[in-house]
């Protein structure tokens, strides 16, 4: 006789041997009956004798599967698993030996369903269909583990298979509504700033909500950009990533814009930067070519580079932080700007009224000329776009019908922070006149670089603001 897992003590040896020398003489005497004179209803007596037999048997056999499975004695013979274990060494069939394991293991955690099979109450063939159409809802099968095997005899096998059909196609829907409960519940919405001038936002959705974002972006992305040699941008094409970026970016600000059209309390962009750095930009010349120096006071003519991070000035966003000038420069291009006296780091001596650097009037013209965004290739519209100053206001462009043009934010950033320069021909069609340096690949992630920028803090790493030591005024903005 094979066993694995242990040899048993000597007792339950000689009670397990007599049980099965007993059904083996009774299998041998079955085998030796001659049964030539035996009528037909004698036969069928005998078939179902033999079932209710060998019910009890296979009942004891799910017993022992489950019992040795439990201690994974299959193991210590190297199998991957317990069906893997039956299917070589019993002569049963892979799907035959994954059934029996099923069966067996439903058997060992449920209670009410292992004493019914040992009991004779619950049929094997019942109790297989039962662990097969509850796998994987183990939480309602607790809830009606009592209802379903009182059910189970009181049906044929093929009856009880219809209706674990039906309980299970019940579980999966109260199982779907409780899931879609839970991911509405849990609906998230996170952002956190980073030391490398970025927001990074996370999101899950429950299936609705995810699908109404995802359907907006899908509305607001313009689809794949034309190669420049095609026709389309000149700084190449963005990836689906980076187009679903900018979509996400425009329907935020297109929903802003209509809430405050409406009447409503809109927040905007609203930032802070030192007068004596707007004209620091990229955008501006001032900076790029001869390094122009400030005395104490702001006014250029210094001799030496004052010290590269100075905590005392202001250029950040609010609810962001510390930003790179350029940024705060673009934003002065089209913004609302209101003029800031302060002495020293908290008293403010003059508070002036905002005013928007391009009047309604001009927007409107300028609109109305460049029906979109200029930079050569671009299509967007003209709801997409800012306007933009060739030459900035801070340098002393003017703000003006010539010196002003839509694009759109991809481009805006592109001809601030990436450095590209565009200008206007004598026709009147614009121009790229300088290419920026391309993306600068972002240096490794010091310790911490997930955590907030600490206030007063400039870190290693970071991008040092432009040199200075004027504090006043500063420059309220609204985009």
């Amino acid at each position: 006789m094979f066993r694995v897992g242990g040899a048993p003590d000597s007792d339950t040896e000689t009670t397990l041997s007599r049980g099965l020398d007993l059904i083996c003489q009774g299998i041998a005497l079955l085998a030796g009956e001659d049964r030539s004179g035996w009528t037909g209803s004698d036969r069928a007596a005998l078939v179902l004798e033999l079932g209710e037999v060998s019910e009890r048997l296979e009942a004891e056999r799910v017993r022992a599967v489950g019992e040795w499975d439990a201690v994974t004695a299959w193991v210590a013979d190297g199998a991957l698993s317990a069906a893997s274990w039956l299917a070589t060494a019993a002569p049963i069939s892979r799907t035959r030996a994954n059934q029996l394991v099923r069966t067996a293991r439903l058997a060992r955690r449920y209670e009410r369903v292992g004493k019914a099979l040992a009991a004779g109450d619950l049929p094997v063939p019942h109790a297989e269909i039962l662990a097969t159409a509850t796998r994987g809802r183990d939480l309602l099968l607790r809830r009606d583990e009592d209802s379903l095997v009182e059910l189970a005899p009181t049906l044929s096998v093929d009856d009880f298979t219809t209706a674990m059909k039906h309980w299970r196609s019940a579980a999966d829907d109260e199982m779907a509504s409780a899931d879609a409960h839970l991911a509405f519940v849990e609906r998230s919405v996170s952002y956190a700033t980073t030391l490398y001038e970025r927001v990074d936002l996370q999101m899950s959705l429950d299936a609705e909500g995810g699908a109404t974002v995802i359907g907006a972006l899908q509305a607001f992305d313009t689809g794949p950009d034309t190669a420049p040699d095609e026709g389309g941008p000149a700084d190449g094409p963005r990836t689906l990533a980076q187009r679903y970026a900018d979509a996400m970016v425009q329907l935020c600000a297109e929903a802003l814009a209509r809430r405050q059209a409406a009447g409503h309390p809109t927040p905007g962009i609203d930032g802070m930067i030192d007068v004596s750095l707007l004209g620091l930009g990229a955008s501006g010349a001032p900076g790029l070519d001869e390094p122009e120096y400030f005395d104490v006071h702001g006014r250029p003519g210094g001799s030496e580079a004052p010290s590269a991070w100075d905590p005392t000035r202001h250029c950040h966003l609010d609810s962001v932080g510390p930003v790179a000038l350029d940024v705060l420069v673009r934003l002065a291009c089209d913004a609302a700007v209101g003029r800031i006296v302060m002495r020293g780091q908290s008293e403010v001596l003059d508070l002036g009224r905002r005013a928007r650097i391009v009047p309604r009037a001009l927007r409107r013209a300028i609109r109305r000329r460049d029906r979109g965004c200029v930079f050569p290739g671009c299509t967007a519209p003209v709801h997409w776009c800012d306007v933009h100053h060739l030459v900035h206001w801070a340098d002393g462009g003017p703000t003006n019908l010539e010196n002003c043009a839509l694009l759109c934010r991809r481009h805006h950033v592109l001809c601030h922070e990436g450095g590209w320069r565009l200008a206007c021909s004598p026709d009147g069609t614009v121009e790229i006149v300088q290419r920026g340096p391309g993306p600068r690949t972002r240096p490794p992630r010091p310790p911490g670089a997930g955590a907030p920028r600490p206030p007063g803090a400039g870190p290693p790493g970071t991008r040092a603001p432009t040199p200075g030591h004027h504090r006043a005024p500063s420059y309220d903005l609204a985009a």
